[in-house]
This record gives C-alpha cells, sequence and structure tokens, in this order.
C-alpha cells in the first residue's frame, strides 16, 4: 500500500512540475517523497566518457522530457522519458553541433528510468537509452509514448515516408514488448501505406486452340470494354495486353512468336487508339503456356519507368479456359509474381481447372480471392463491374462505396497522442486525416 502511496504522489509532482518546467525548458524531472532533483538529458553531457552535467547554451534542444509514461507492473516502477528532437540517438552528446536542418530531422529517442526504492523515503534512479534499432533522420522517435504493464508503445507520427514521387506523413508507431529492448513497427507493410496514385493493368489473354477464334473476339471485346472502366488519358493508368498460347524451349524469353506482349504496357495514353490496337490483336491458337506467359509478363512490368515507383499499383488480369500445359512451374511463377508486389486476378472461362485459378490469384488452395469464373465467353460482360469494384476496392482507398480514389490517411499522422488501457485497447489519433479534423481508430494491441 506504501508503494502505490509512493508511485501515485511522485506520478502527480512529476506531472505538476513538468507543467511548470515547460514554460522555462524541455527537462524531465525526479521525483522522490522528501525531495525533487533534476533528470538532466544525456545531451547535457560534453562527451561520451563525461560523468558530470554540464548546461552549454549553444546546444539545440532535445526536448528531453516532452513526454513521459510510467509502467508499474514490477516492484520498481519505470518511468519512460521521451526526447524527440535528438539529433543522434546512438551521440546524444553531439547534440551540440545540430544544425536547424538536423533539428528538423532528428531521430528522436526514448530512455527508460527505473526507480529502485532502498527504504520508505528513499529511491534512486538508473536510466538508459531504449531507442530504435535503426533510426532515421526525421523519425522525431518519442513525439508519443505510453506504458502499460504488458507493452511499450512509442510514435513517430511526423515521420516522412518516401513513395518515390511525392513524400508523405502517415505516421509510424511501434511497440515493444521487453520495455524497449526490441521494437516492432506497428505496419507490417511500410510499401502498402504509399497512397496510389498510378495503376499499371496488363491483361494476359489465353490464345490457345480451344479458345476458338470467334470466343478470342469476345475477349478481345471484354478487354476493351474493362479497359474503358479506367481513366487511360491522364496517364495515371496504365495497360499492356499479353497473348499466350505455345512456348518454344529453344528460343529466347524476346523472340517467342505465341507468348508475346500485343501491347506494351502504356504505349498508348489515348483511349481511341488503345481500343483500335486490342481490336487488331490477331488470334494464335495451339497450347496454354500459363506459366511462360506470367513469367514473360513480369518483364513487361519491369520495363516500365514506374516499376520502381511505390505508388503505382501493379495487377495482372489472367484469363484462361482450361488446363495449363506447364504446370509444374505455376506454383512457382505465380509465387514470384507475388513476391514482386504484382497482384493477379485469375478469370476461367468454361473448362477451367479451379486449382490453377487459386494458385494464380493468391496461392491459398482453400480461398477464392480474386478469382472469377464464367461458364461460356459470352457471360464475361457479366463480371466487368465485379472486376471493377474489386481492382479499385484493392488499389484506391475507400473506394468500395463510392468508386474514386481517396487517400484521407497519407498525411494523417497516426500517433500524434496514443492512450492504453487495462483492456488492452490503444486510442490512437490521426490529426491531419482527413475530411474529419480528428480521426480514432481502436485496435488491439496484441494485434498491432
Amino acid at each position: 500500500m506504501i508503494v502505490h502511496k509512493k508511485i501515485c504522489t511522485m506520478s502527480i509532482t512529476v506531472f505538476l512540475l513538468l507543467l511548470y518546467l515547460k514554460m522555462i525548458t524541455a527537462y524531465n524531472v525526479e521525483s522522490r517523497i522528501e525531495s525533487t532533483k533534476f533528470l538532466f538529458s544525456p545531451a547535457m553531457k560534453i562527451n561520451a566518457n563525461e560523468s558530470s552535467t554540464v548546461i552549454l547554451h549553444n546546444r539545440e534542444p532535445s526536448y528531453y522530457g516532452y513526454k513521459l509514461s510510467i509502467a508499474t507492473g514490477t516492484s520498481n516502477p519505470s518511468v519512460f522519458i521521451s526526447a524527440p528532437k535528438m539529433t543522434n540517438a546512438a551521440a546524444p552528446w553531439e547534440q551540440q553541433n545540430s544544425t536547424d536542418e538536423q533539428n528538423i530531422a532528428a531521430d528522436g529517442t526514448v530512455e527508460k528510468c527505473i526507480i529502485s526504492f532502498i527504504n520508505a523515503s528513499t529511491a534512486t534512479t538508473q536510466c538508459n537509452s531504449v531507442r530504435l534499432q535503426n533510426p532515421q533522420p526525421g523519425d522525431s522517435f518519442g513525439l508519443a509514448i505510453d506504458a502499460d504493464e504488458e507493452n511499450l508503445l512509442a510514435c513517430s507520427p511526423a515521420k516522412i515516408l518516401n513513395c518515390t514521387s511525392t513524400f508523405i506523413t502517415p505516421g509510424f508507431c511501434y511497440k515493444s514488448k521487453d520495455e524497449g529492448q526490441t521494437w516492432e513497427s506497428t505496419r507490417k507493410n511500410l510499401d502498402s501505406n504509399c497512397p496510389v496514385q498510378n495503376l499499371d493493368i496488363m491483361f494476359v489473354l489465353d490464345g490457345s486452340g480451344s479458345v476458338t477464334g470467334e470466343n478470342f473476339d469476345i475477349v478481345k471485346d471484354w478487354t476493351a470494354n474493362l479497359t474503358k472502366e479506367f481513366d487511360i488519358e491522364t496517364g495515371k493508368v496504365h495497360v499492356g495486353v499479353v497473348q499466350y498460347s505455345y512456348w518454344d524451349d529453344s528460343v529466347d524469353v524476346n523472340n517467342q512468336l505465341y507468348v508475346k506482349t500485343e501491347i506494351g504496357l502504356g504505349q498508348y495514353n489515348n483511349e481511341a487508339e488503345l481500343l483500335d490496337a486490342i481490336g487488331e490483336i490477331s488470334y494464335q491458337g495451339y497450347t496454354t503456356a500459363t506459366s511462360h506467359a506470367l513469367n514473360k509478363t513480369i518483364l513487361d512490368f519491369q520495363a516500365s519507368s514506374r516499376w520502381s515507383d511505390k505508388s503505382t499499383k501493379k495487377i495482372i488480369l489472367l484469363l484462361t479456359d482450361g488446363e495449363a500445359t506447364d504446370p509444374q512451374y505455376l506454383p512457382q511463377s505465380a509465387d514470384y509474381v507475388r513476391s514482386l508486389g504484382i497482384t493477379t486476378f485469375a478469370i476461367g472461362v468454361g473448362n477451367y481447372k479451379e486449382e490453377e485459378l487459386r494458385i494464380i490469384a493468391t496461392g491459398n488452395l482453400t480461398s477464392r480471392e480474386r478469382v472469377s469464373s464464367v461458364n461460356n465467353f459470352e457471360d464475361l460482360s457479366g463480371i466487368l463491374k465485379k472486376l471493377r469494384s474489386e481492382i479499385l476496392n484493392l488499389v484506391l482507398e475507400g473506394a468500395a462505396n463510392n468508386n474514386s480514389v481517396s487517400s484521407d490517411m497519407e498525411l494523417g499522422e497516426e500517433g500524434f497522442s496514443i492512450t492504453s488501457s487495462k483492456t488492452k485497447q490503444i486510442c490512437v489519433s490521426f490529426p491531419k486525416a482527413r475530411p474529419r479534423a480528428v480521426t480514432l481508430t481502436r485496435k488491439l494491441i496484441s494485434g498491432i
């Protein structure tokens, strides 16, 4: 009971002193029952070997004590103190040499201070940095922190994400289950947070003998009609077409006669010209080299000027009416496509093999995600709207209902403020998300 009273008294004292000190400078404090003393930022030390604390007026502030949180899960409570403007978390004594540019692009850090009670009226503290393992300039790590009995959460809401053609600040938060020894980003795939500004679509069309010339004309009409659902002329959407049937092992991939690029990706930015080019594609006949067609299409993406652009979503729409004649390579080829960040939709007609469609789409044999099928070629027109909706839902945030481009969260600054509760739920603010001034999301900490 005495320990709990001490912790509560210490928390209130620290909070009140911080309110006062914030008007003066950016130092945190340590509170004791019988006295209060300053706990200085490590940036105040002259060098790494200097044990004394010296305040130099020519140093840029590290904002040590900007945020603090107390974890009381053990007999010795821990206080976590942030310094979001620390320019070099690995060498805080170099803070005196920081320039304005460095200060803006600060790493930021968090210190963990363990409070040890010697007796009823005396306590000591021991502090050490629990910074990110690989901090980047501009992280400003520790602008928001929160701790409970099991987790430590720290955020970099102003961290800049390079999306090749643009820079955004969606905000990043990091979770630690070992009090800051290791950190895990709450975002599983950083690239996926870049707003989609462009879309590259490759139609991969089965031109095997079983399709027939008459049905291949239906396929070309279907390709043209789906293409018209997207904005070609602004340059935001690039379309290309590969037709495939027979693969000749003795011929180089670029010289294949029957697994070939009919229309280069982005070759046309005029809709009328693109539709005419689709209509001029000649039917091949022969077999169904699906695996080789996927490998060939990868080269078309890689030859595009937008291949490395993180804001360009890349999609394959593969249509087939039967089993692959190179099925032994299909799982490996489909996995390779996915490993490059290309999303595949599989469309089966008539005598398709369901297992192959699922391998092509996601590799999950128990799921029909991104798999469509019809009984005959005349029914292809019936899945146009479905495919359009699925593509928009995949690449354009919030487009499932209104079919419009939405990038409300790319400036959201996730983690501007955070708090947790004993129910293991946290509230994370997005102060710059549109259209609301503040957007709150709730996540289970165990699932972050």
